[in-house]
Formats: C-alpha cells, sequence, structure tokens
C-alpha cells in the first residue's frame, strides 16, 4: 500500500514539474483575453476631424461609441439591449445614419453625437447604403428590400422620409454603385457564377453590360472618376494577377493603373482619385499613387515608428488622418495623425499584455510533391526551436487566406506550447489567378496532399515532434482536419473539428438562397453529388468511420444550418461504437459559429485540454 502511495505522489511531483517547467518559459494567457466578449469594430473619423467613433460588439449586442480626440474622452451614444449595428457612416459632423439588424429585420436609424436621436426611420427585410455619403444635405441612397423578394435601388429624403424609387431589381441584381453626383449609374448582376457589371447614362436609359467576370476572372468596380465616365476596378482579366485599372463605361475600355507581382487587395481613395495599393503579400505592404498621400505615410511611419501601418480615412480638410497600425503580437492599434501639429493621439489598443509576451509570427514558404509553391505561416512558442507539438490549422474558407496578423487562435495554442503551422494550400485567395485554379476541378485531393506537404516540411526540419502533431480547423478548415485525421492516422495523433462538413452529400444540397453562389463554386472544387458519388463518399468523414484511429474532438451548434446536427451526433455515436475515443461538445442555443461568450470560453478550454491529453 505504501508503495502505491509513494508510487502516485512520484507522478504527482512530476507532472507539477512539468508545469512548472512550462509556466517558467510561458507565461500562460486567459482563454477568456483571446476570445473576449467584447470588439471594438469600424473605426470612423468625422467630417471635421474631432471625434472618431467606433462600434462595440458586447456580448453578441452593438452600440456606437465616440471619442472625442482632443480631450481623450469616449461616450456612448446607442444603448440597444439587442441587435447588431451592420453599417453605419456620418452623414455631417452632428449625425451618423446606420443599420441595425435583429430577429424582425433591418432598420435604417440616426443619432446625434449627443446622443439625441436614436430613431428608427425605415423598417425593411433588409437595408443597404448604396453609399456612405448624405447628398446635397438630403438624400440618402439605399438598397432596400420590403415586401418584394428583390432589392431595389431608392433616393430617401430625409426631411420626410420619402422613398422615391430609382432602380427596379429585376432579380439578379446584388450590388448598386454611385457616382460622384450621387446618381445610380453601376449595377452588378450575378446568376450564381457570372458577374456582369451594368452601365447607365441617365436614370432615363436602360442598364448596358460593360464587363462580364467570375470567379476565377475577376472585376470589382470600385469608384467612379472625376469625370464620372469610367469607374476604377479591381481586376485579374487577362493577367494572372489582380490590378488596378480604369474602366471606360461607354467603350467598356480597359486601361492599367498599376500592375505588381502579387494581388492588389484594397486601394486608398482621396475623393476621386487612387493614393494608395495594398498588396497582398507575406506581411502588410503599401505602393503610394500620390505624391501628397506617400509624403504623410512616410512621416507617420519614420516619425512614429509605426511599421505596418495603414491610413484609413482623413476628414474632409484631408488634415486629420485615421490610421491603424499591425502586428502579429498584438490587436490592432488605431491612431489619429494631425497633419498641422504633426501629432499623433491613439484611441484604441491600451492593451493590459505586453506584446513580448506573444509570439512571432513567420511567413514560410515548401513546394509541394507536384511542384507548386505553397506560402503560409509558423508561430513558434516561447523558448522553443526543435521537436515540438505541433498544431496544423487550415483556414476556415476555401478561397480565402490567412494573413499576417493577430490571430487569437493562433495565440492562445502558441501560448499553451503549441508550434502552429498556417497553410495557403493551392485555391487560396492572394496568389493570382493560377494559383487558385490550381485548386478547383481536382476535388480536395490536392489541397489535403499540400497539407500533408506542409506537415511533413515540418516534421522534416524538426520543428515537429512526428507523434506528436495535431490538426485543428473550422468549417471547411474541419472537414480537411477530419479528412486528414482519417487519411493519415500515422502523421496526426489527433484532431479536432468545429462546425466542420462531415458529408459532403447533404452539405451542398440545403445551401439557402443567398449562399448559392458559393455552393457553385464548391460544387466546381469537389464535384457535383449526383455525378461524383464515389468521390463524395470517399471524402465524407462520416462514410469512414472505419478509418479513424486516433482521438477526435467535435464542437456543433444545434441550430447550425450549414451543418446538419443530426448527422453530427449519428457521426459521434458511430465512432464512438467503433471505439474512437471523442470529445464531444453540443450546444442547443447555437449556430455555426458560437456567440455565447461562456459557450466559445468552453470550447477552447476543452480544446485546451483535449491537446494536452493527446500532445503532452
Amino acid at each position: 500500500m505504501l508503495g502505491i502511495i509513494k508510487q502516485i505522489l512520484v507522478c504527482c511531483i512530476f507532472f507539477v514539474l512539468i508545469g512548472c517547467n512550462q509556466n517558467a518559459n510561458n507565461n500562460l494567457i486567459p482563454t477568456s483575453y483571446f476570445f473576449s466578449n467584447s470588439q471594438k469594430l469600424s473605426y470612423q473619423i468625422s467630417p471635421d476631424g474631432l471625434y472618431a467613433s467606433y462600434v462595440q460588439n458586447q456580448n453578441n449586442v452593438s452600440n456606437i461609441f465616440l471619442i472625442e480626440i482632443n480631450k481623450g474622452t469616449t461616450r456612448q451614444i446607442t444603448k440597444f439591449k439587442g441587435g447588431q449595428i451592420k453599417a453605419y457612416f456620418w452623414a455631417n459632423n452632428q449625425t451618423i445614419f446606420y443599420v441595425l439588424s435583429n430577429q424582425f429585420g433591418e432598420g435604417l436609424f440616426y443619432v446625434n453625437t449627443d446622443g439625441t436621436g436614436n430613431i428608427k426611420t425605415i423598417q425593411a427585410k433588409k437595408i443597404d447604403f448604396i453609399s456612405s455619403k448624405l447628398w446635397y444635405n438630403k438624400f440618402l441612397l439605399l438598397a432596400i428590400k420590403s415586401k418584394s423578394i428583390n432589392q431595389n435601388a431608392y433616393q430617401v429624403n430625409i426631411n420626410n422620409w420619402h422613398q422615391k424609387l430609382i432602380a427596379l431589381n429585376p432579380g439578379n441584381i446584388i450590388k448598386w454603385k454611385a457616382d460622384n453626383l450621387g446618381r445610380v449609374r453601376l449595377a452588378i448582376a450575378s446568376d450564381g457564377v457570372t458577374e456582369s457589371i451594368l452601365f447607365r447614362d441617365t436614370y432615363k436609359t436602360h442598364f448596358k453590360l460593360v464587363a462580364e467576370s467570375d470567379f476565377l476572372n475577376t472585376m470589382v468596380p470600385l469608384s467612379f472618376n472625376k469625370a464620372n465616365n469610367g469607374f476604377y476596378a479591381l481586376s485579374n482579366l487577362n493577367t494572372d494577377k489582380t490590378a488596378l485599372i480604369m474602366v471606360n463605361c461607354a467603350s467598356g475600355f480597359k486601361t492599367k493603373i498599376i500592375k505588381t507581382n502579387t494581388d492588389i487587395v484594397s486601394v486608398n481613395f482621396n475623393n476621386t482619385y487612387p493614393t494608395a495599393v495594398n498588396l497582398a503579400a507575406e506581411k502588410k505592404k503599401i505602393i503610394c499613387l500620390d505624391t501628397q498621400f506617400e509624403t504623410i505615410y512616410n512621416q507617420i511611419k519614420n516619425k512614429f515608428s509605426l511599421i505596418n501601418l495603414e491610413i484609413l480615412q482623413n476628414d474632409i480638410s484631408g488634415n486629420t488622418f485615421l490610421v491603424k497600425n499591425c502586428s502579429d503580437r498584438q490587436p490592432d492599434i488605431f491612431y489619429v495623425f494631425n497633419n498641422t501639429t504633426k501629432t499623433i493621439t491613439k484611441i484604441s489598443g491600451n492593451n493590459s499584455i505586453p506584446e513580448t509576451d506573444f509570439c512571432e509570427m513567420k511567413p514560410i514558404k515548401y513546394i509541394s510533391r507536384d511542384g507548386l509553391n505553397i506560402n503560409g505561416y509558423l508561430t513558434l512558442p516561447k523558448n522553443k526551436k526543435y521537436n515540438m507539438e505541433c498544431v496544423v490549422l487550415p483556414h476556415s474558407q476555401q478561397f480565402d487566406n490567412d494573413v499576417w496578423a493577430f490571430v487569437p487562435e493562433v495565440q492562445f495554442l502558441a501560448n499553451r506550447g503549441y508550434a502552429v503551422l498556417q497553410i495557403n494550400y493551392r485555391g487560396s485567395g492572394g496568389y493570382g489567378k493560377a494559383f487558385k485554379q490550381a485548386g478547383l476541378n481536382k476535388g480536395t485531393k490536392y489541397i489535403l496532399n499540400d497539407i500533408e506537404d506542409g506537415t511533413k516540411w515540418l516534421i522534416e526540419n524538426r520543428i515537429a515532434d512526428p507523434e506528436k502533431t495535431a490538426i485543428y480547423g473550422f468549417g471547411f478548415g474541419g472537414f480537411l482536419a477530419l479528412n486528414s485525421a482519417f487519411n493519415h492516422p500515422q502523421l496526426y495523433c489527433c484532431a479536432a473539428s468545429y462546425s466542420g462538413i462531415n458529408n459532403l452529400f447533404t452539405y451542398l444540397k440545403d445551401f439557402s438562397h443567398y449562399r448559392k453562389p458559393y455552393q457553385q463554386l464548391l460544387t466546381k472544387t469537389v464535384g457535383n453529388p449526383q455525378k461524383n458519388t464515389k468521390s463524395f463518399q470517399q471524402i465524407s468523414p462520416i462514410f469512414n468511420i472505419n478509418k479513424f484511429k486516433n482521438p477526435l474532438y467535435i464542437v456543433q451548434g444545434a441550430k447550425d444550418k450549414l451543418v446538419s446536427v443530426n448527422e453530427t451526433n449519428q457521426f459521434v455515436k458511430d465512432l464512438r461504437k467503433n471505439n474512437v475515443k471523442v470529445r464531444y461538445l453540443l450546444k442547443d442555443t447555437e449556430g455555426h459559429t458560437y456567440s455565447n461568450h461562456k459557450n466559445i470560453i468552453e470550447l477552447y478550454n476543452n480544446l485546451d485540454i483535449f491537446l494536452k491529453q493527446n500532445l503532452n
């Protein structure tokens, strides 16, 4: 008996020493810091430059806050207890218009800087701002879906809230754009695969086709030129990388403004002309197109040592600028720069934890088995370099891409002592048309190969312990994690899936109307469920129960409209019957993405426990 007690005490001391050693090398940050129930979003600056505003999302409820820049004081000007503010803009120095979305639909509201107002003016099924401007001090341009199923374009007079129909939606228009005089002259139509850009001269003439684009050959209209006879757009038509172009509305002729060796992802404008382009580079990269903008940009960058800055907006005088500085080791910090006084004021980002407590995210590159360059990011835990426990983290939307930024999930895992590998597998955005096309029409075989090759790259370079590597993903990333788990049980000792697809047949069948375009893209990638029955069974986890060998962590919301809870329940049940260890988190009130803060913390605490049990 004493011998058994002695053995237990030795084991306890051993685990305590391990814990002490981990804490010595790695300050444990609470889960709630990474996944806070409070987010500050959509920073804007007032036309006179005196205020900065933001939307704070707390416990899944949105409200607008104002910062008086010179005084450094903050106050809340809306007081909602339910609903999400999906868009807002400054109409003038005193008034903000915003759209609030809730279970009853959407409403157009306005609020004044002193907190008065907060009056709902229009209620509809769906409301979008066509432009973020109050025209001639009395007109709003809105896309409104009321009783009809289509979102028509209206001019709304704020003096009497009269709605004047200015463009009727035949059913295929997904977006309207106005010129610099407040006239709705561009429309983007879609059939789910092809987008058509349509233009009209006046309200009395019909819309005519200017250009067509699809998933691979894209054109995204941005802003009309000064003469209102053409528009700037981001496009990769007739080229591999997305460039900034000018399109003549009458002839459809396209002029390249700037083309680079990587995709351009966004453009800064000053009224009617572009001032800078932002690139899809390994880290933040900008090319200035305007000498005045470049001077201001370099002043801010050099004087205040903001290495990864982005100028988001300026006041109407062009003197006060809203600036964001990005980092992989701190959430984004926002500033206001005054060009007259050459001073900068921090308006957010008083983080309680120093940057040095977080882990550096480094760009990496490797070559796939068929010779394709694959990019990604590697985040290593503190004081570790080799033979580590690793988590491979494929991104959640197939055609999105991971970027260099502060990513809460990545930092949470690195803080717990794991190396984290993010892979921009073929088909990911930002790397040009050819790379995106490489992810199409080949099922998921090559995407899964890219992930496997990345994991082996970790092992070959002695970064990962070959016996202590996990894979975890959300949504499509969860689907990839489950596939990797049953195809390569020798490579991944455990896997976790958060709202991951387990049955491609039902996933592609049950899409809602507004997600049909994404459904078409997935069909291009993984095939048609009616024509590719055998391949669908081969890659759907629910049909491969017998191939799973190692422990799984499954997260599901009972109200998930994309992944069937009944199928996930059956999936878990069958796995357990087959003696697979499954940790299962199911929440009755959650959908595809968890929103309740308590449930989110439980989700990641469970992930932490699961990884410790299977990797440490």
